[in-house]
């Protein structure tokens, strides 16, 4: 209402955040560019709006915000989230060497942020180091055990590696109720595929 009604752009960059997170894109970027021209030394907004860009697939526009950004006072956690955005950026753009170096810098400055783990051992995979990739995951999921999405990314990356068993192992901890649209039925039956041309011609009983 202060924004819309009264015209109080203070409240304006969390409600483009608001916005965002109900993926509604173009009235978030509206009162995204309106915050930062208000409150040109924000950095919040403009790391949310980098978000956005990502997310509706502009990420060089990304990296001329998060660029304007990075001057700026920002806390520990604002630094961490600069780093995450830089790294996700970069990787939409295939700089797969660019975004491991941000996305390193993201995770020693939020350990315990299991999306930023995440984001880096997706860069890793992209780059065909799978070992890497899934030793990230691996500790990302102690952190977020019930994280379907990362469970689903790990398991892909154990089929790169051939370890389709393990592939399967992760898979069976989620629970048959969160399986409705989520794609682990495709990434179950890949890996079951792989462990049965693992193994040949062999009888055994797959789970």
């Amino acid at each position: 209402q202060e924004v819309m009604n009264f015209g109080n752009y203070y409240y304006a960059g969390g409600l483009a955040e608001n916005l965002l997170d109900k993926k509604k894109y173009r009235i978030a970027e509206k009162y995204f560019v309106k915050s930062i021209s208000h409150y040109p030394l924000d950095a919040m907004n403009y790391l949310n709006y980098s978000a956005l860009l990502v997310d509706t697939g502009r990420p060089d526009a990304a990296l001329t915000y998060l660029e304007k950004a990075k001057s700026l006072s920002m806390t520990r956690k604002r630094q961490a989230q600069w780093f995450n955005n830089m790294g996700v950026a970069n990787f939409h753009l295939e700089n797969h060497q660019e975004t491991v170096k941000y996305l390193l810098k993201a995770v020693m400055l939020s350990p315990m942020k299991m999306e930023y783990r995440t984001n880096l051992g997706g860069a890793y995979t992209a780059k065909g180091n799978y070992e890497k990739g899934a030793s990230v995951l691996e500790k990302a999921l102690q952190i977020a055990p019930d994280s379907i999405s990362l469970r689903k990314n790990l398991a892909l990356t154990y089929i790169e590696m051939k370890r389709p068993k393990d592939a399967i192992n992760i898979l069976q901890e989620i629970p048959k109720d969160k399986w409705d649209n989520s794609g682990l039925q495709e990434v179950l039956e890949k890996a079951q595929k792989a462990l049965l041309g693992s193994n040949g011609e062999s009888d055994e009983r797959q789970p």
